[in-house]
């Protein structure tokens, strides 16, 4: 399942399941570093909380996250799009994800890196040196339903589907209205 995400780097998560998973809620926030945590190195563009509810983390494959870098702030650190990558925090130590970058446009440069989970991550840039992946998760891919996905501070918003979008089901309302409008004239 693709959850969309709004007001943080990370546009975007693509979940991989290794068995159904339902009702599943993500939230993304920017936060500041872990207590007791070491800064990552390089120059750290920003960081974000991933949390998981309503899902067993053993249910989950991995997943692929989508995040944006604005240009003006590479070239402001004299960076480049191979500069540039996404660590994980885990047990209390940031991994360099294998880290690809996709395309720039309006502004913004975007990348994909694939995570084995969720916690902590940090985009971080580092000069002149291309940042080795120090993990490569394989993940295994189930079709799986997901209820909702959500930014912090915003609120829990419902995974899109075409299926679901409000316009889709006010369609057959707006039709009916308008036949029984032209039906008393």
């Amino acid at each position: 399942m693709t959850f969309s995400i709004t007001d943080t780097s990370i546009a975007r998560i693509t979940v991989d399941a290794k068995d159904q998973i339902s009702g599943m809620l993500l939230t993304v926030q920017k936060a500041g570093l872990p207590t007791g945590m070491a800064m990552p190195d390089g120059e750290v563009y920003e960081i974000e909380q991933i949390t998981v509810y309503r899902a067993d983390s053993a249910s989950i494959a991995g997943a692929e996250l989508t995040f944006a870098v604005e240009s003006s702030w590479l070239t402001a650190h004299g960076l480049t799009t191979a500069d540039v990558a996404l660590m994980h925090e885990v047990d209390g130590a940031w991994q360099t994800l294998e880290t690809t970058f996709v395309e720039e446009r309006d502004g913004k440069a975007y990348f994909t890196a694939r995570t084995p989970g969720f916690s902590y991550f940090a985009i971080v840039g580092v000069k002149g040196a291309a940042i080795p992946a120090e993990t490569t998760p394989v993940p295994v891919t189930t079709s799986a339903p997901a209820a909702e996905a959500t930014t912090v501070p915003a609120t829990t918003a419902p995974a899109t589907t075409p299926a679901q979008s409000p316009v889709f089901w006010a369609l057959p309302f707006i039709a009916l209205g308008a036949l029984l409008i032209l039906r008393r004239k």
